[in-house]
């Protein structure tokens, strides 16, 4: 039997015979004819308001075996919906299309449905890419901010360790000059030989030792003197 040529009505009918009369309206309300069951899925069957995965198993089963030319044996559905009950979804019930359709279209509704789909799918991935894009620019703009306000907070901060560090930073001592080593050279006369006489008890000592001498000696003759 050659199942391309089956209308829409004819196709019902064989699967009436196969034991799905409970399904067979959902393929008369969708137009479906016997040149699409070569592209017919699970997934579409599932659409039509098929809704429970064993009957589809089956009923895929018994399609193959159709399409390859073998003779199905017909089936006994347990629980199967009655004719009045096996409507497909709302998306389905609405009256049948009138676009031209080829032999190998897959159903209208169905690729309908496909498309909807797909354009949804579409819209939300670029709505993801320009909001992805929107985080990109706002993150840049973020970051040549801080990169040009980093320099400036740099400047500010050593400007800042400057001002601590001269407020800290201990005054410098002055300088004191010892009048005893001043007072020694002139309290004493410089010998031809280098050393050096003291004026207040006459003793003759070297440079060095006469600096620390001489003023303990004004400071032992003085007292006396006041005496």
């Amino acid at each position: 039997m050659d199942y391309t040529k089956w209308s829409p009505k004819e196709l019902a009918q064989q699967l009436k015979n196969l034991g799905f009369e409970a399904y067979a309206r959902n393929f008369r309300i969708n137009d479906l004819k016997g040149s699409h069951l070569p592209f017919l899925t699970e997934e579409h069957l599932k659409e039509m308001g098929i809704t429970k995965i064993g009957h589809r198993i089956l009923l895929m089963k018994r399609i193959k075996q159709i399409i390859n030319g073998e003779n199905p044996t017909p089936v006994h559905l347990s629980g199967a919906p009655a004719n009045h009950d096996s409507r497909p979804s709302s998306t389905y019930s609405s009256s049948p299309s009138t676009p031209q359709e080829t032999e190998h279209n897959i159903p209208q509704r169905v690729m309908q449905r496909r498309q909807q789909q797909e354009q949804q799918q579409t819209q939300q991935s670029e709505e993801e890419s320009s909001n992805q894009y929107d985080l990109r620019q706002s993150v840049h703009s973020k970051l040549r901010y801080l990169s040009q306000k980093q320099p400036e907070e740099d400047n500010t901060a050593q400007l800042s360790s400057r001002s601590r560090n001269s407020r800290i930073q201990p005054a410098p001592e002055k300088e004191t000059f010892s009048t005893a080593a001043s007072n020694s050279s002139d309290a004493g006369q410089t010998e031809g030989d280098g050393k050096v006489t003291c004026q207040y008890c006459g003793r003759r000592l070297a440079p060095d030792a006469a600096r620390r001498h001489i003023p303990v000696c004004a400071k032992i003759r003085g007292k006396l003197m006041k005496k």
